[in-house]
């Protein structure tokens, strides 16, 4: 087994940023869910409120942020700044939001909404009490776990149960593992990857959400979300949520490359 693709997502719920290495903290990859588009209401812009979110991206170019989006890129200058307080789900926190009339201006243009361009400290986490874990875990603006690991195998069982070419995209994972699986999904308790021990949190249980095309913003149905749950023998207790994909977290800090060897346990 080997790593196919290692994702990104600086915008909290946009596209993924493609990257040959993920730099590993305590909450998740560096980088990742770092900016957030926010409503003046507080709340947050997701593909629940905005399939459209999909299609902008963020990413970094010679040491500077850029957003991208509609075919065109904007530098994002991190000056004339306020901090603001957000709310996204269950977290209530500061951001800081920078002042961009013109960047706001498009946006409104793209998406039909006034929204704000905010970032995440660095630093800045929240912890996470459950049962199924010895201590609580770090997080930043992730919903559930710092890393969702999905598998080639499984993306390739659904599309031949589906007649269709649905792309990993759908899923949204930081890490996409090909090669055989010698095990199901469900019985792998630890990755090791680059000299990093990735430690099993649950299985992802998915939404109607995975029926975005990422690349179009648009709802597609009947979508991944439809077949999978044909697939899988839905128990009560999954709510008629079907699994796709690994949530995982770390108790060490370091790098993963594409090219790390990749152990199952």
């Amino acid at each position: 087994m080997h790593i196919a693709g290692l994702h990104i997502y600086p915008l909290k719920s946009a596209a993924s940023w493609d990257v040959d290495e993920l730099e590993i903290g305590l909450a998740g990859p560096l980088d990742d869910r770092r900016w957030v588009l926010m409503y003046a209401s507080g709340g947050f812009v997701s593909q629940r409120n905005c399939t459209l979110l999909a299609t902008i991206k963020i990413m970094r170019r010679e040491g500077s942020w850029f957003l991208s989006f509609n075919q065109q890129f904007t530098k994002i200058v991190e000056n004339d700044a306020l901090e603001r307080e957000i709310k996204i789900y269950d977290f209530r926190g500061p951001v800081t939001y920078y002042r961009n009339p013109r960047l706001e201006q498009k946006l409104y243009h793209f998406l039909g909404a006034q929204v704000f361009l905010a970032s995440f400290s660095a630093t800045q986490t929240r912890r996470k009490v459950s049962a199924s874990i010895p201590h609580p875990m770090p997080l930043s603006a992730v919903d559930n776990a710092p890393l969702l690991v999905t598998f080639s195998a499984s993306l390739a069982r659904l599309n031949g149960h589906a007649g269709e070419q649905f792309s990993m995209k759908s899923f949204r994972p930081n890490i996409v593992l090909a090669g055989s699986l010698s095990r199901s999904e469900e019985k792998i308790t630890e990755l090791e990857i680059g000299g990093l021990t990735l430690i099993r949190y649950q299985a992802c249980a998915r939404c109607t959400m995975i029926n975005i095309d990422q690349d179009e913003g648009v709802f597609i149905k009947p979508g991944p979300f439809d077949y999978l749950k044909k697939m899988q023998n839905l128990t009560p207790q999954m709510s008629g949520r079907p699994n796709f994909g690994v949530y995982f977290y770390s108790i060490a800090t370091g790098i993963i490359n594409k090219s790390d060897k990749v152990i199952l346990r």
